[in-house]
């Protein structure tokens, strides 16, 4: 199974879920991406430090992940996406109904607390992806 987890600039909550995913899961695979990368310039660009801080706390280096848009053959290419952004931050070619959301927050912007309180609530939500996919 391919998952493609979105959100809205991919540097934070998609970033962390796939991290998060393509460690715990065994037998499946999944990337990540934003909705509205290539409208803030940032393709390419790294992820903020304090989301690879929260992350390398938690064992995770991800000094050398990169942004990265969404685009349609991504989802075409998806056996399932999770979004983490308002639904009407999605393009038109995503069908909406074979969509999971999850509801966490924006930690852009915020302390270094609030990330990692935000990675530790996407980290549960993985996991419980996990436990149904493999």
């Amino acid at each position: 199974m391919n998952v493609l987890f979105v959100c809205r600039s991919n540097a934070g909550r998609s970033q962390i879920a796939q991290a998060f995913y393509n460690r715990l899961s065994m037998k499946n695979s999944s990337v990540s991406a934003g909705t509205h990368v290539e409208n803030e310039g940032a393709d390419g660009e790294r992820l903020p430090d304090k989301v690879n801080a929260a992350m390398l706390e938690a064992g995770y280096d991800m000094w050398e992940h990169r942004r990265t848009q969404l685009t349609k053959d991504m989802t075409k290419n998806a056996d399932k996406i999770v979004v983490m952004c308002d639904e009407t931050d999605l393009p038109e070619y995503v069908d909406k109904h074979g969509v999971e959301f999850w509801h966490v927050p924006d930690a852009k912007g915020t302390t270094l607390e609030r990330h990692k309180e935000v990675r530790d609530k996407i980290k549960a939500h993985v996991e419980e992806l996990v436990k149904k996919t493999g």
